[in-house]
């Protein structure tokens, strides 16, 4: 989150600067850290979901094959 935050605050401040080739750059932080929140979230819910140690070592499993 606090990533996150700083990467959209920089992008404001090149926004209102009209820094339009910082705010460019910015763009691509921007879609990498969506990505990145994305699977961080999605590890997490199966995680959660995984109730037993076995449930754990399959999902371990199949995140070494992915």
């Amino acid at each position: 989150k606090k990533i996150t935050a700083l990467i959209n605050e920089i992008a404001e401040m090149a926004e209102a600067e009209k820094d339009h080739a910082t705010r460019e750059f910015m763009n691509w932080f921007i879609k990498e850290q969506v990505e990145e929140v994305a699977t961080a979230t999605d590890l997490l819910a199966m995680v959660k979901m995984a109730q037993t140690p076995g449930q754990l070592l399959m999902l371990q499993g199949h995140l070494k094959r992915d």
